[in-house]
């Protein structure tokens, strides 16, 4: 295929010096410097050294020096300059600039406690008191400085609304709380809001400095963005910092207060006025839910935190650990809801009982005290905590039965040894899509005694990889095999970027059976594995599991862990961690062109490759559509790459041109990538669905070389699916595609 789009002329030619040309001028005679010359070198080597710039920096670093010096040369008042840098050479001085002219939002420093303590030492009678600080960062200003960008706006309150799927849940809006939410009644365009929490270490430091300068961090962000554009970690923003120590112990009142207090207005009639440039916009919204993972959204909501060894560990229903085995439908279980949970917390706090009775009423109900986010009145402590697909299902659920199945195919059948699956992961053809998250090796004390010690995205490749590995060792009725690959179908279901709302009864059934045979098998359902049993609810609530998951908020987490390594000064972590975050958002949102397009409402982007000659097309492949599409073009330009809406395209990748109910799915592998202005041209190899793979979980399929061209934007499904190529076969795997095949 790749004979047949030859190019007939490079895009551009990239100029390489030989090795013998590097070394002649390395071995040429040293030049004479000036004096302004060496400062300037001496300067970049200070920054690099001193101050950890990286050596990717240094360009930067030049070239916004040469920026500065012509704007030197062409200034007429070279006095000023002086001035001008006099204002910006202290901290102070640089956020107070920061601002006055970058809408810099700056966090408070807000008292959260204080403790009195007495000073041990013989012969001292003396008390101190400590205080304790977090670092908020005001809602309103961030709003004010989300809603200057022109972008955002036009993505938020757009003038052509191109409505809803039919018969599919896209977003969270199109979840049940959203759309029955009392807020349409104030406004038929509010704002849905997210927020999260999460506790980080960031110091990472050994022996008795372990969570000395451990932080809880909320962060929050618009549901009503664009799913695609939600992936983008710049959509995050921040609600405040404190030491987890001081969340323990005086709570989330202080640190939630002002996010809570402008949710407040937000929901009022009057609504929340914004200044944004020079001009007032009045907004409505409410605070949707509440992400997080287990332990940190039970902490927020009053529940007990930690639910290994709680008599009723679920936040969802109240359920002891022994039904936990037996119920595994939803409507089976006594469900919690805002009135019982009312009623608990007025016996938790009624002054007539005792100690001991309101410690008997908590172990029964599994509530602790009254949560923080009873301060927002519309928001239902019993359903708008949703239930991490993350943290359950990627590092809980699926890591488990993956353990328990490796155990018994191992240990007790005996099927491989170690040695040959890690040689068959080390050594399996992953597609592209999965080179980023290969899985690490297995080894025996990981299936025995502890976890697999896979990340979260190294446990979605062994999701989709891990059934070709083991399929050939096994027969299609081996039961422990048969119920992981139900799990696998669960969790691609959930993780689907649109689940038709067909798909839920469907996926109530398939959770029921896996879990009532995963009871059979290994005579234990955790809290975790219970969890899916809500699953199912949360997709009704809100949408798709990764609307609500916890993974890209983990991502954010990066740039504070890398800003913690740079500063070196961990005497009032909160307050550096805010800072350079607001600085960060600072950056995002005002500086340069690439500004107006931080969040990537121009979704269409791609990698050139080499311009094609049309004569050289040969016609015989039936492109005459690609020819007429670019009637006027003398050269068509070819792609190497191209990414939509955050999904990545390249040659060798499939795409599903029609899924009819009962039928098998028609795919085509793209043979090349054309970009005629906006649009992307698929140059298409059909492929013939021979059968699904009920071992590997997959379709398998041949090529046809019948060709056609489809435009990217015209698929019913844009969406790259990858190619497997296995013992000279070819499977193609629906990754994150609502369908299933029950292998029961």
């Amino acid at each position: 295929m790749s004979e047949q789009f030859a190019s007939s002329q490079p895009m551009n030619e990239a100029s390489s010096s030989s090795d013998d040309e590097i070394l002649h001028e390395c071995t040429t005679s040293v030049e004479e410097v000036s004096d302004f010359q060496l400062a300037a070198l001496k300067f970049l080597v200070r920054l690099e050294d001193q101050f950890h710039m990286s050596q990717s920096g240094v360009p930067y670093v030049c070239s916004k020096m040469q920026e500065l010096l012509e704007h030197y040369k062409k200034s007429d008042e070279h006095g000023s300059q002086r001035v001008i840098l006099e204002r910006l050479n202290s901290e102070r001085k640089l956020r107070k600039q920061l601002e006055q002219h970058c809408s810099f939002v700056r966090p408070i420093k807000t008292p959260v406690g204080s403790s009195f303590e007495e000073d041990t030492r013989p012969g001292q009678e003396n008390v101190s008191k400590t205080e304790s600080y977090c670092m908020v960062v005001p809602l309103k200003q961030s709003l004010e400085q989300l809603f200057k960008n022109r972008e955002v706006n036009e993505m938020i309150f757009p003038t052509d609304d191109p409505g809803k799927k039919p018969g599919y849940l896209c977003s969270s809006l199109d979840g049940e709380i959203a759309m029955k939410h009392a807020i349409h009644k104030v406004s038929n365009k509010p704002l849905f809001f997210q927020i999260y929490t999460d506790d980080c270490e960031f110091v990472n430091p050994l022996g008795s400095h372990v969570k000395v300068h451990k932080m809880t961090i909320v962060y929050w962000s618009l549901l009503n963005l664009p799913p695609h554009v939600r992936s983008s970690l710049k959509q995050i923003f921040l609600v405040g910092i404190a030491y987890q120590t001081d969340i323990k112990h005086y709570g989330f009142s202080t640190l939630l207060e002002d996010f809570f207090d402008t949710i407040l207005v937000l929901e009022s009639h009057s609504g929340l006025s914004l200044s944004v440039g020079g001009k007032e916009m009045v907004i409505h919204g409410t605070l949707l839910n509440f992400a997080g993972d287990g332990l940190a959204l039970n902490l927020v909501g009053g529940f007990k935190e930690s639910f290994g060894f709680a008599s009723h560990p679920c936040r969802n229903c109240i359920i002891s650990r022994a039904d936990m085995n037996l119920l595994h439908l939803e409507c089976e279980m006594p469900l919690r809801n805002a009135l019982q949970h009312k009623a608990v917390l007025e016996q938790l706090h009624c002054p007539n009982l005792t100690q001991k009775e309101k410690a008997t009423i908590s172990t029964q109900s599994g509530v602790v005290c009254r949560s923080v986010l009873y301060q927002i009145p519309s928001f239902d402590i019993t359903s708008c905590l949703p239930q991490d697909t993350m943290h359950n299902i990627l590092e809980g659920s699926l890591d488990l039965e993956m353990k328990e199945m490796l155990n018994f195919l191992i240990e007790v059948q005996k099927i491989m040894t170690y040695e040959d699956l890690n040689e068959r992961i080390q050594k399996f053809n992953y597609p592209n899509c999965f080179k980023d998250a290969m899985p690490s090796l297995i080894e025996r004390h990981h299936v025995v005694d502890g976890n697999l010690r896979q990340s979260a995205a190294q446990t979605i490749t062994l999701l989709f990889v891990l059934p070709f590995i083991l399929a050939p060792y096994l027969d299609d009725e081996n039961i422990h095999f048969k119920n992981f690959l139900l799990l696998c179908q669960i969790t691609n279901v959930m993780l689907s970027f649109e689940v038709k709302i067909s798909s839920i009864a469907y996926l109530k059934n398939l959770i029921m059976v896996h879990n009532a045979r995963y009871y059979d098998l290994y005579k234990n359902i955790t809290p975790k594995m219970h969890f899916l049993t809500h699953a199912p609810t949360v997709l009704t609530n809100f949408g798709p599991s990764r609307e609500t998951w916890t993974m890209r908020y983990e991502g954010r987490h990066a740039f504070l862990g890398q800003a913690t390594l740079n500063c070196r000064n961990f005497k009032n972590l909160p307050y550096t961690l805010a800072y350079k975050f607001q600085v960060r958002k600072c950056v995002d949102f005002e500086f340069g062109d690439e500004a107006a397009k931080v969040l990537g409402a121009n979704t269409f982007k791609y990698k050139l490759g080499n311009l094609v000659d049309k004569r050289l097309i040969k016609m015989g492949l039936a492109v005459g559509r690609l020819l007429d599409i670019a009637s006027d073009e003398k050269f068509l330009q070819s792609a190497v790459s191209v990414t939509y809406k955050n999904f990545f395209f390249e040659q060798n990748v499939v795409v599903l041109l029609e899924h009819e109910p009962e039928l098998f799915p028609q795919f085509a592998l793209i043979a090349a990538m054309f970009v005629l202005n906006d649009r992307c041209v698929f140059v298409l190899n059909n492929l013939e669905t021979i059968t699904f793979d009920n071992m590997r979980n997959a379709f398998e399929v041949k090529e046809t070389n019948l060709f056609h061209c489809k435009v990217l934007k015209e698929l019913s499904v844009q969406q790259p699916f990858p190619l497997f190529l296995v013992h000279g076969k070819r499977y193609v795997v629906l990754k994150f595609y609502d369908h299933c095949e029950f292998v029961g």
